[in-house]
């Protein structure tokens, strides 16, 4: 997936530190690790944050998904 989330860090610049940014953007990362090695429960989790802090963020709306479908997938 590789996805980055420099258009969430420029929509969050105003209203977050750059350390916030900069640990959203490490727990999404996580995430992104955590589903590419079909760690699903683990990269939700690591997903709260992110989706809480940034609700509009197209990309973790999109990880979530893939999360959601790969869960259903081992199901």
């Amino acid at each position: 997936m590789c996805a980055c989330l420099m258009v969430l860090s420029y929509g969050l610049a105003a209203a977050l530190s750059g350390g916030q940014v900069k640990q959203l953007d490490k727990q999404f990362q996580a995430a992104e690790a955590q589903y590419e090695a079909g760690h699903f429960p683990e990269a939700a989790a690591q997903l709260e944050s992110p989706l809480r802090e940034a609700p509009e963020s197209f990309e973790v709306h999109e990880l979530l998904g893939l999360v959601y479908s790969g869960s259903r997938r081992m199901a």
